[in-house]
């Protein structure tokens, strides 16, 4: 804040002094007071680079801020010379700056993420003793002093800065300055939801915490970022334990109370023109995340459980309605790709098809390597699209998907690994390189090239004759009595079965251990396993996307919970059942 630099500079007497260098200079007694002004003004430029999480101070870019070249002498002669002159306030903005150091290369976090962490402890400690930044030693006690003088000294300042420096300040609870702080900051009657952590006695300032909810309840809205605020605040309030609850049963109702007005305001929506389903649906998630908050609150909870329980089922419901209505892409903006064919490639699939129906997994197979190439260079061209919160949400079945970084898992480490040595060897073509999850970018990108492919084929097929595909993976594939097999989704289950027989079966022949119950697992490790095959790799990764990938098809999931049994049309996911079959058994002969 302006306000608070302005503050600052007058607070170290360097409020004339005009300098953007960050630079470490050595004084020593003998300069002038001039000199150490430059030097101290240099030394403010430097704090204001470093960013905190936590109390931890890192920098932007790498941890190398935090060595400073190794200039400890130079800020040790800062400090003296401000201590010979009795500059006081020099010496306590000094010591919180030392303070806030010494809690980051002490901290497990940083002593985590930094690899030279000794070194800088061994460099740090040779011009600073250690027991001056605990207990009752001075630079702690300069650094509350200055936290103090912080917030006595401006009507409105950066809470947020303060809060950096409180994190190495809280174990001191018992500091009488510590405390002054604090009472301040409640007294000012902001920032009251971030306080109460570093509150040395929040019993003693319960009917502060509970007023400020009581008060801010109704503007905050509960699907407003600031009730999160509320809720957090809520949480440090309570205990099961009553002589340490200070959360009044009347502000659980008031929250409570709006939580029930936000829910009857989802009903009213539903039953009216949608303008936005995702928004609907984000807004309803917001209210079932604040309602499984309130339930950690037992002693209320309890007394009010009907109620809630209530709210929670209409909300659910409201949210199935939403799905599976007929507006349930309303909102979404809808990315096209327009693709067209030759007639000479549909007269080739025709002929191929007419020749042999094992040609599907010829057409519907997938060169992923390929693909991710191409995903590069779609993002190259269209850099935001890939930036901007990806939702899929499908009507038939009922669901929908939030596109974020996917887990990782083997295939995830092939395809990023994969996706860093094509964005070195296509330097020259990129005109914006990607640097994030490339398994997530190429997933993101297949959507549009199975859900064509797969049409594209159903078509052909199903203008060439009715049920002739169902007859041949029947007589190809099963002994015995095909009729019952006949309904595409009784024999794209049966096929699913079949496929995770024959990946046992390899696994076994491949001496890794068959999981039953995680056939995503079964499937990673074959893949790992073959990933230096082209072929082999390639046909692992297309059942994973077509079978289990929570971004890609996910069939197997579909057809067991029974999310398909009422699509009348399932010529594109039989296809797909099948390829992964063939492929599977051509594989399975390769690598044997």
């Amino acid at each position: 804040m302006e306000d608070t630099d302005q503050y600052l500079k007058e607070y170290l007497g360097i409020n004339d002094i005009s300098t953007n260098d960050c630079d470490f200079i050595y004084i020593n007694e003998n300069n002038s007071y001039e000199k150490f002004q430059i030097a101290l003004a240099n030394f403010y430029n430097i704090t204001k680079i470093p960013y905190y999480k936590d109390g931890v101070m890192f920098h932007a870019w790498n941890n190398y801020l935090l060595t400073f070249d190794y200039r400890f002498e130079e800020l040790k002669s800062l400090y003296d010379y401000a201590e010979n002159k009795n500059n006081k306030n020099v010496c306590k903005f000094i010591s919180d700056f030392l303070t806030s150091y010494y809690f980051s290369i002490e901290s497990g976090s940083y002593k985590k993420d930094s690899k030279m962490n000794e070194k800088i402890q061994n460099k740090f400690f040779n011009n600073f003793e250690k027991r001056e930044f605990y207990k009752n030693g001075k630079y702690l006690n300069e650094s509350i002093e200055y936290c103090l003088d912080f917030v006595k000294g401006q009507e409105e300042y950066d809470f947020y800065d303060l809060q950096d420096r409180l994190y190495k300040l809280k174990y001191h609870k018992d500091n009488p300055n510590y405390q002054k702080i604090i009472d301040n900051v409640l007294d000012k009657n902001e920032y009251i939801s971030h306080i109460i952590e570093f509150d040395y006695d929040i019993n003693s300032h319960k009917e502060i915490y509970n007023k400020y909810i009581l008060n801010n309840i109704t503007e905050f809205k509960a699907n407003g970022y600031l009730f999160d605020n509320i809720l957090n605040l809520m949480e440090v309030m309570y205990s099961d334990n009553k002589s340490k609850n200070i959360l009044e049963e009347k502000v659980f109702v008031a929250v409570f109370n709006e939580l029930i007005e936000e829910c009857n305001e989802i009903i009213t929506s539903v039953n009216q023109k949608i303008e936005n389903t995702m928004l609907l649906i984000g807004n309803t998630n917001q209210l079932l995340k604040a309602f499984s908050i309130l339930k950690k609150f037992y002693t209320y909870y309890d007394k009010y459980k009907s109620v809630f329980e209530d709210c929670v089922q209409t909300l659910l419901y409201c949210k199935r309605r939403c799905l599976k209505g007929e507006n349930a892409n309303k909102g979404l903006t809808t990315n096209s790709k327009e693709f067209d064919i030759p007639e000479k490639t549909i007269e080739q699939l025709k002929n191929d098809l007419s020749e042999s129906y094992q040609h599907i997994f010829n057409y519907l197979q997938v060169d992923f390597d390929q693909e991710m190439e191409k995903a590069l260079k779609s993002y190259s061209n269209a850099p935001l699209i890939y930036h901007a919160q990806y939702a899929n949400i499908n009507p038939n079945q009922g669901t929908y998907l939030y596109w974020n970084d996917v887990n990782e898992t083997k295939f995830s480490n092939y395809f990023n690994k994969k996706g860093k040595e094509l964005t070195k060897s296509l330097s020259s073509e990129l005109r914006n390189k990607y640097f994030g999850n490339f398994y997530y970018l190429m997933l993101r990108n297949l959507t549009y090239i199975f859900d064509f492919s797969g049409n594209i084929l159903a078509g052909i097929i199903r203008s060439l004759s009715e049920n002739e595909l169902e007859n041949y993976i029947c007589d190809i594939l099963l002994d015995g009595e095909k009729d019952v097999y006949l309904n595409d989704y009784v024999l794209c289950t049966y096929l699913i079965l079949t496929l995770e027989s024959i990946i046992c079966d390899q696994m076994g022949k491949a001496g890794l251990t068959f999981k039953p119950t995680k056939m995503f697992s079964n499937v990673e490790f074959l893949f790992d396993r073959f990933k230096d095959d082209d072929f082999s790799r390639n046909t692992y990764m297309f059942v994973n996307y077509v079978l289990y990938d929570e971004h890609g098809l996910k069939y197997r999931n579909n057809f067991m919970h029974g999310n398909f049994i009422h699509k009348k049309d399932l010529t594109v996911e039989l296809l797909y059942v099948f390829s992964c079959v063939i492929g599977l058994i051509l594989v399975g002969k390769k690598n044997a």
